[in-house]
């Protein structure tokens, strides 16, 4: 992400550059007389719509997760919407010599301010996305890793009446609720337990105790889904 966040400031230093060659260079698109209150206002306007991007774009891209990337778009997004929305006003207000410099002095601070709080609220809105995909991350981390380790142990297995039970109890912790609540602190604390039980009968080859463990961890993994729907 980095490699594709120095693209941008390249592209972006270029962009400005341009704008600023048009604006001060070009003396047949901008003239001397041309140089009203109104045009500062908008280059003004437009310059810090350019760093306020700038800005967004290193917060959006610099991160190194793609999830987290994927997130920071909406901001992305929002602050390009922004540049060129207080873009067009600001040219507008340059290259419109007889326009009063009220005009601009109210309608370009209104745009760049309204740009602001959109930029703000995509943030608000990623930090509340993030927060809630960290509460889920934490409520499903008992099933999944069960699910991980109950996978695992199907390659050690040593006989295909212990594989044929550990795929048993594979799906059904698989296609169990991943979702968890204070309420079932207790029940997951059993079926823990009773999973590394299964799991050291498995490894000592010990079929009759493994046949009986898996029941009653089915068993539980099975009240546990209906307490599950309960709590919804």
């Amino acid at each position: 992400m980095r490699t594709t966040l120095r693209t941008y400031i390249i592209g972006w230093a270029l962009l400005l550059g341009l704008f600023n060659l048009i604006a001060f260079i070009f003396p047949a698109i901008l003239t001397e007389e041309k140089y009203t209150v109104s045009f500062w206002i908008g280059y003004g306007v437009i310059t810090a719509a350019f760093i306020g991007q700038l800005v967004c774009a290193c917060l959006s891209l610099r991160s190194s997760s793609p999830k987290r990337t994927f997130y920071n778009l909406s901001l992305f997004s929002t602050s390009l919407g922004g540049l060129m929305a207080t873009f067009v006003v600001g040219i507008l207000c340059m290259l419109i010599a007889p326009l009063p410099y009220w005009v601009g002095a109210i309608i370009c601070p209104v745009i760049l301010v309204f740009n602001i709080i959109a930029a703000l609220k995509a943030g608000v809105a990623i930090s509340i996305v993030e927060r809630v995909d960290r509460e889920v991350a934490a409520r499903t981390f008992t099933i999944r890793s069960l699910t991980a380790d109950a996978e695992a142990l199907i390659a050690e297995a040593g006989t295909e009446e212990l594989v044929a039970l550990c795929n048993t109890v594979y799906d059904a912790i698989r296609y169990s609720d991943p979702m968890s609540a204070d309420e079932l602190n207790g029940i997951d604390n059993d079926i823990e337990l009773a999973f590394s039980e299964f799991a050291t009968a498995i490894r000592a080859r010990a079929e009759a105790k493994a046949q009986d463990i898996a029941k009653s961890l089915t068993a539980l993994i099975k009240n546990r889904n209906a307490r599950c729907r309960l709590l919804k």
